[in-house]
């Protein structure tokens, strides 16, 4: 009787146990993510281990669900957690920097975003995300003059992104400077409105327009 049981046992822990491929485990979270199912998602995307090829893109794709789901915290560990593995090469290693930096102007703590992006501009200063976000971070803290710097640096780095243009016109408009303001604006809704939607950016013209943009919109 003992003897079954414990050659039982290996069997048993066997049948317990199902090996999922990398492959797999990105098929189904991609599936969940696209039923917006973002905590599955997830949750697939985090099995996806350290010495399997896709492991920077799996934490990339676990960052967007979190994103997703609002949730700023999650998205600074697994982004330090990925910055954490020692590999001879992380190609996304400015992608996780940046993200940390976009959950602390999230959470409003500007001065955190500042410290890691000053860092991370050291090694990547010509991605434009970060000088977009640096320009994010400056604004929140009500630098403004700094902002102008770091978004007219996103538009160097990226000119066809309309994020920083848009930014841009707010400061300018916030200044009073209206016709630098427009400028950006008409950049801004030419770019967001050759690939998408520009509602937003004709909403902020026409409350330029009739005077009633806030500073603190």
């Amino acid at each position: 009787m003992w003897v079954t049981a414990i050659c039982l046992l290996p069997v048993a822990s066997q049948a317990q146990y199902v090996y999922e491929s990398p492959q797999d485990l990105a098929k189904k979270a991609v599936e969940a993510y696209t039923d917006e199912r973002y905590e599955d998602a997830f949750v697939e995307f985090m099995k996806i281990n350290k010495s399997d090829t896709a492991y920077f893109d799996s934490r990339i794709d676990a960052i967007l669900c979190a994103s997703a789901l609002g949730h700023n915290d999650t998205i600074i560990d697994v982004a330090n957690e990925a910055l954490s593995v020692k590999k001879h090469y992380n190609p996304s290693e400015k992608v996780f920097i940046n993200a940390i930096a976009v959950a602390y102007n999230n959470k409003e703590e500007h001065e955190k975003a500042l410290e890691v992006l000053e860092d991370g501009l050291k090694k990547y200063p010509d991605y434009a995300l970060m000088h977009q976000n640096q320009g994010t971070a400056y604004a929140g803290l009500k630098k403004y003059d700094e902002a102008v710097k770091s978004f007219q640096m996103a538009i160097r780095y990226d000119p066809k992104s309309y994020l920083p243009h848009y930014k841009l016109g707010l400061i300018c408009a916030y200044n009073g400077d209206l016709t630098k303001a427009m400028l950006c604006f008409n950049m801004a809704c030419l770019i967001r409105t050759s690939s998408g939607n520009g509602t937003a950016i004709l909403v902020t013209l026409e409350e330029l327009g009739n005077g009633k943009l806030e500073k603190d919109s």
